[in-house]
């Protein structure tokens, strides 16, 4: 990913009310992977989404 870019509009949304770089439902979205990635880890399995 383009991480300076992504930064840049997370500083423009926090200084100057820019809309979001991502959404809620994107960002719950990845953390739902992250979430499935640590039980899959700590359990040795396989985790669905």
């Amino acid at each position: 990913g383009d991480y300076p870019a992504y930064y840049a509009a997370v500083a423009a949304a926090l200084r100057e009310g820019a809309p979001n770089p991502v959404t809620a439902r994107e960002a719950a979205a990845a953390l739902d992977v992250l979430e499935a990635a640590r039980r899959s880890a700590r359990d040795g399995v396989t985790v669905t989404l």
